[in-house]
């Protein structure tokens, strides 16, 4: 029987490895993104998109709109407390959101309890704990509060899956170029309407 599943997807490597996995264990996935403002969006939806045909999936990207009443998407402009960003990093500032997988992932719950889909699947990593929304600590408590609230099942599967290995499936599978765009701090609009990476940031430089 096939078991469908709701995946928040921006279209880097690690979303884009988890959804790999879940379609190669035969899930139904019903993928969503989240546009709060951000520039590089037309990026990664563009991305995801090319990602939908490559893996011939069913159903097309949710995307959900989120506008902030304030204009800057980071606290005070400063980075707050609890987190390990470099406040004196001006990408980083422009990058950081306030609680932004809490809410993300979040609206994920709710879609799926909307569609009766009882399963989301989350791309955290163990390894990254740069933000307290996104390490292993917080996916606990995300899960027992959604466990308290709903029926929904939250799963987090490529969470001891070593990042090297995720890299190496995205290169197997021919995706880098691909998924560059969508990590890419600067990515750029070429004359077709193609984005393409930058080349030069460390997201460029991680394949």
């Amino acid at each position: 029987m096939i078991s469908s599943i709701i995946v928040p997807w921006s279209g880097g490597a690690d979303s884009t490895y988890l959804v790999w996995w879940l379609l190669d264990r035969g899930y139904n996935i019903y993928p969503y993104y989240v546009d709060y403002g951000q520039w590089i969006s037309k990026a990664e939806i563009q991305t995801i998109n090319k990602l939908i045909d490559f893996f011939k999936m069913n159903n097309k990207l949710e995307i959900f709109k989120v506008s902030f009443p304030i204009n800057s998407l980071y606290v005070n402009g400063k980075i707050p407390y609890n987190t390990k960003l470099d406040e004196n990093d001006i990408t980083t500032n422009k990058l950081y959101v306030p609680f932004r997988n809490g809410w993300c992932y979040s609206l994920g719950v709710a879609y799926a309890e909307s569609i009766g889909i009882m399963k989301i699947a989350l791309a955290i990593d163990k390894s990254c704990d740069i933000r307290s929304d996104n390490d292993v600590e917080f996916s606990k408590q995300f899960i027992h509060m959604v466990h308290y609230a709903t029926n929904i099942i939250v799963m987090t599967p490529i969470m001891n899956i070593p990042v090297e290995k995720r890299r190496e499936k995205i290169i197997e599978l021919g995706l880098k170029d691909i998924v560059r765009v969508a990590r890419c701090n600067n990515p750029h609009q070429v004359k077709n309407g193609d984005w393409k990476q930058c080349g030069k940031c460390i997201e460029c430089r991680f394949f």
